[in-house]
């Protein structure tokens, strides 16, 4: 592991108890129309009500000058393990040269991460060294509890440079990779998490149960290229195993394909005894949100009465209380 220290946590608190969660927070971008993008905005859903968020704020709540100068991709988590949070981020700035080219297979080998004890006063960001050298990108980190580390997800491609230095898109492609961390300041080895032979991105996991009855849910974008043979990819596939790290098989090969025309950027969670799934139908509508009281089913049925901010792109979800959700709008601003 490659140390770099980011903030000590000090006497703050691990978790509050499930009877204490009543709001959430959503961390999200917005595009890369202008330069007031690709930074961190923040919102928070009224007590009680999941499906309408409020912005914190008139602007970005966190901003990074730092290596790209931008972020995207926000994943904002409480850290079970040494207290406080933690903000996660792609080190990606597209505006104003839109070169994806350059993103993907020339991109950032590090993450963007932003350290707070209370929601309300945060770290400077910090540069941390995530892919192996030979990657092209380190796109959407996302992190989850698994024993007594964290496992942190990212979607990665091999350097132009080492597998295709004149075709970059002939022969290999976006894989999900992962690495485990204690404090998010140092990581392991990268290994391949999902390679089904074609590029995939974007996982977020959802986990109903625990112990002996826990199941994992596994939600990843295809990123291949749509054709007539192959009309479910630009769409979520869903899998469920009883381990985040574990085999997995096949529930959904394109999770609520009859409500969206393509999906990106899935935020799953829990709340109040149902579960929600935010879907990125980008280029168009932005999130569109589904509930379900069924998991195993993998059927979601569309949510209509939903307020999101207006361009909001692919963020996550933290279940809050409702004194966090005060010091999240207390903090708006002074940043």
């Amino acid at each position: 592991m490659i140390p770099h220290v980011i903030w000590h946590s000090g006497d703050v608190t691990i978790a509050p108890a499930s009877d204490q969660i009543t709001c959430l927070a959503l961390a999200y971008f917005l595009p890369e129309t202008d330069g007031a993008g690709e930074q961190v905005y923040f919102a928070v859903s009224s007590p009680g009500n999941p499906l309408v968020f409020e912005p914190v704020g008139d602007g970005p709540a966190l901003t990074s000058s730092i290596g790209e100068g931008g972020v995207r991709d926000p994943f904002l988590v409480r850290d079970e393990l040494s207290g406080g949070f933690r903000l996660l981020a792609t080190n990606l700035r597209v505006f104003p040269d839109h070169d994806w080219d350059r993103a993907r297979w020339r991109g950032s080998r590090e993450i963007v991460v932003w350290s707070s004890p209370d929601l309300e006063t945060w770290s400077e960001p910090a540069l941390v060294p995530l892919a192996p050298e030979a990657a092209g990108c380190t796109w959407a980190p996302e992190s989850v509890l698994d024993g007594d580390s964290y496992l942190v997800v990212f979607s990665s491609s091999p350097a132009r440079e080492v597998w295709c230095p004149q075709t970059p898109h002939d022969g290999d492609h976006l894989r999900v990779l992962a690495a485990r961390t204690t404090d998010f300041a140092s990581f392991s080895e990268p290994f391949v998490l999902i390679d089904p032979g074609h590029a995939v991105i974007d996982t977020d996991f959802l986990i109903a149960g625990a112990g002996d009855d826990q199941v994992v849910y596994r939600f990843t974008k295809d990123e291949s290229d749509r054709t007539d043979a192959n009309p479910e990819a630009k769409h979520v596939f869903v899998d469920v195993g009883p381990a985040v790290s574990g085999p997995m098989t096949r529930l959904v090969n394109a999770v609520a394909a009859d409500h969206v025309e393509q999906s990106e950027g899935p935020v799953a969670f829990e709340f109040g005894g149902r579960h929600y799934l935010l879907l990125d139908e980008f280029g168009m509508r932005g999130y569109v949100a589904f509930s379900t009281d069924d998991l195993a089913s993998g059927t979601w049925e569309p949510e209509d009465a939903v307020v999101i901010p207006a361009h909001a792109r692919h963020g996550s979800v933290l279940a809050i209380t409702t004194a966090e959700r005060e010091a999240l709008l207390s903090g708006a601003g002074t940043r």
